[in-house]
This record gives structure tokens, sequence and C-alpha cells, in this order.
């Protein structure tokens, strides 16, 4: 059983992690319409990477953050908000960050979840990055984000947010379900 765990595991990671691949930090020029529109909002604060389709019909689109900032966070947000208006395709916004290890996952959000397709953001994960680039794992990024629903939280971001008296639902009123990824 604990081989079946660690697998799954290994898979969920690579899944999350796919679009953070590091080839240095570069701005590809936007490939459809929500891209260009992401893109056009956000200026230099984000690079764009790429869209792909994946094989559980996600249309995943990777960001790099450049200006690690919570106006600059909520200013994406905003943006994917406003580029998925009335799409009824899963949608999937991933945001890396270049840091002295390589690239890494600093958060996810989408339009979905198990059973339902939302219009707009509905969910969002905070990616642990404290063994790696702790300028990205202040759970106050987050305080200038609109909407979420979903929030998926790894364990010691969790943990610094206790420590600072943080509670998410102040963010987010309408929050229905926090989850804390182990």
């Amino acid at each position: 059983m604990m081989k079946k765990n660690i697998i799954l595991l290994a898979f969920a990671v690579n899944i999350l992690f796919a679009g953070c691949v590091d080839h240095g930090s570069y701005d590809n020029k936007p490939d459809d319409e929500i891209s260009k529109y992401i893109k056009d909002m956000v200026g230099d604060e984000f690079y764009y990477h790429d869209h792909r389709s994946t094989s559980n019909d996600v249309s995943a689109y990777d960001f790099e953050i450049m200006n690690i900032e919570a106006k600059s966070i909520g200013n994406f947000v905003d943006a994917c908000n406003n580029a998925i208006l009335n799409e009824s395709t899963k949608i999937s916004f991933s945001v890396c960050v270049h840091n002295p290890g390589g690239m890494a996952t600093v958060f996810l959000v989408r339009n979905y979840s198990d059973t339902k397709i939302y219009d707009g953001i509905y969910y969002l994960w905070i990616v642990d990055q404290t063994g790696i680039y702790d300028p990205v794992c202040d759970p106050e990024l987050y305080s200038d984000v609109d909407g979420i629903k979903e929030l998926h939280v790894d364990k010691a971001i969790q943990d610094i947010a206790e420590n600072k008296g943080i509670d998410w639902y102040s963010y987010w009123p309408e929050l229905e379900t926090v989850v804390i990824e182990y």
C-alpha cells in the first residue's frame, strides 16, 4: 500500500510541476486569446511560458512571476478571471518563480472543481517553497486575490499563516473548502 501512495504522490507532483521546467527566465509571445489578454493586463510582472492541453482535458497555462507582491498576484488572478469569463472548459494557470535552485511552482489557480466548471477562478493552491525560495512563501501575498472558494495550501505555508495570525476566511469570506496538503 505504501508503494502505491508514493507512486500516486510522485504522479501528482509531476502533474503540478509539469509547467515549471527550468530553462531560465523567458517571456514567450502569447499564443491564443487567453494568454494574450492576460499578458496585456499584467505586462512585465509575469512572463508567459506556454499553453498546453492535458490528458484530462484541461487547458493549462504557465507563467513566471517577476514581481513578488500581493498587488501583482491579485492583478494576475483578476486578469485570469476576466480572460476566462463564459468559458465552458477546464482552465488552470500555474505560476512559477525562477529561484537559486531552478524553477519552482508558487501557486496554481483554476476554474473548476472535481464536479463543476465555474465562471471564473474558483480554486487556489499555494505551494510550499520554504526550503528553496522564501520570498514566495508569505501567505500575505494572496491578500489581494478575490473570489476563492476552494483553497489548498501546503502545510508549511499553513504554519506560516497560523504564526502570523492569518485566517484564510478573512481573505475570502465565501471560502467553502480549505485543504491542508502534507
